[in-house]
């Protein structure tokens, strides 16, 4: 006789191979949630009203105003990514930005306050894909 041992062992069926495959999905999942815990509940989801924390926004924001002309960032219409990172307006009132973004969350349902941040926001601008700086969103 001239077997092959290969050739006997052609593995498990179908079936038995994707009940193994959820298994071991199973196995990782199971991993993952015992070693990432759940994210808390976040506060960014409700509304919060004006307290201490709002007129230290408001403080970040009047200090933007004062260090970043809003008039000079709307006027930047092209822009491409390389060129922002070393454009004297653009660049300093996009970093000064983040930490009032950072600020602005936990006043999201708080139309007035986060009306603050987008405004800045839409000075600033988002470069789109065509180098455009689009102030509108």
């Amino acid at each position: 006789m001239n077997e092959n041992p290969l050739e006997n062992n052609i593995g498990p069926s179908p079936e038995e191979q994707k009940r193994l495959e959820e298994k071991e999905e199973l196995e990782r999942y199971e991993f993952y949630m015992q070693t990432h815990p759940e994210v808390p509940f976040s506060p960014y989801t409700e509304a919060k009203e004006p307290g201490p924390e709002s007129a230290e926004f408001e403080n970040l924001v009047k200090q933007f105003e004062q260090e970043h002309s809003l008039e000079a960032l709307h006027a930047i219409t092209d822009l491409t990514p390389e060129e922002a990172k070393t454009h004297p307006i653009f660049w300093p009132a996009k970093l000064a930005l983040a930490p009032i973004y950072e600020a602005a969350k936990v006043f999201r349902h708080n139309e007035e306050l986060w009306g603050m941040y987008n405004k800045l926001a839409r000075a600033v601008g988002v470069i789109d894909k065509d180098n455009k700086v689009d102030h509108t969103r």
